[in-house]
């Protein structure tokens, strides 16, 4: 076992230390002692070893759960279709900046460094446009889901409820 590497992953690591000691070559301080310079090298090749290894395992472990989940039901997808159609259209009522970070931020999934780098704006400026974007289409989501008519009950309507007559014979 090399620095927590399973035994599988051992030789790979270790071939992958002596490949990048070799390319790195240039960068080795002759006063400093290899075995030091090779065990920086192995920590950060096992280390990214173990991190490809735990990737493949949550990639495995995704695909057994969508292989396992039985496919959605006609019902499922039309509720989902509608859910995208109201999202998308409650979407385009948020102003366009707050619009903006939040379609990068929560679906095209991009950090807030990444989104502001990418608008050309402070960190905190795309912090506070997703806040508000969020406030305000929750707010238009909630609002949508109280404007709805209320459900139609069970009973029929008051005028067609049997009202039992009077006997006036008596």
């Amino acid at each position: 076992m090399l620095l927590g590497a399973s035994a599988e992953l051992a030789e790979d690591a270790t071939q992958d230390v002596f490949v990048v000691a070799h390319r790195r070559l240039a960068d080795f301080d002759p006063r400093d002692p290899p075995r030091n310079w090779l065990f920086g090298i192995a920590l950060r090749v096992v280390s990214s070893h173990r991190r490809s290894w735990r990737r493949r395992m949550r990639l495995l472990a995704q695909a057994r759960t969508i292989v396992s989940e039985p496919p959605p039901t006609p019902f499922e997808l039309t509720a989902e279709s509608e859910a995208h159609d109201v999202l998308r259209r409650e979407l385009m009522n948020v102003p366009e900046p707050q619009r903006t970070a939040f379609i990068l931020s929560d679906i095209e999934d991009l950090s807030v460094p990444q989104i502001a780098d990418r608008l050309g704006v402070n960190q905190n400026t795309v912090y506070s446009r997703l806040r508000v974007a969020r406030r305000e289409l929750c707010a238009r989501l909630m609002q949508g889901e109280s404007d709805k008519p209320a459900r139609a009950e069970t009973s029929p309507p008051s005028s067609a409820k049997h009202t039992p007559r009077r006997n006036r014979s008596a």
